[in-house]
């Protein structure tokens, strides 16, 4: 039996195989980057002085 993903058995497919799974890593690491970033925004906006669970600084 051939095992059909061992290097250098598909030829030219292997690079494109590769190539396709990292293409589909780095999305899916750009998305949650993007997505933290989003979050950690909304929690910024949603700690404004006085809510009840933050307070600001008293300034001098």
């Amino acid at each position: 039996m051939r095992v059909f993903l061992a290097h250098g058995a598909l030829g030219v497919w292997d690079e494109v195989i590769f190539l396709g799974i990292t293409a589909v890593f780095a999305l899916i690491m750009a998305y949650s980057w993007l997505r933290s970033r989003r979050l950690m925004d909304e929690e910024d906006e949603e700690a404004v002085p006085g809510n009840g669970d933050h307070y600001g600084l008293d300034e001098e």
